[in-house]
């Protein structure tokens, strides 16, 4: 898979919520985990143009509505 590097973000609550309750569950095993899933799916979605940045600006904005 190649070189790792260690990056640090802030999430909102229901964000955190979600993903540790997806470890908790037994759907990942760890919360990098389930981020690198959700980010290589992003990445082939932004690949073949199925998602813009705008998408993803949208999509989250509904989120916190």
């Amino acid at each position: 898979m190649g070189r790792y590097e260690r990056i640090s973000t802030d999430l909102p609550d229901y964000m955190v919520s979600e993903l540790r309750s997806a470890v908790e569950s037994g759907e990942f095993a760890s919360t990098d985990e389930a981020v690198r899933e959700a980010l290589t799916h992003w990445l082939g979605a932004r690949a073949m143009g199925a998602v813009t940045a705008e998408d993803l600006r949208v999509g989250l904005q509904r989120e916190v509505e």
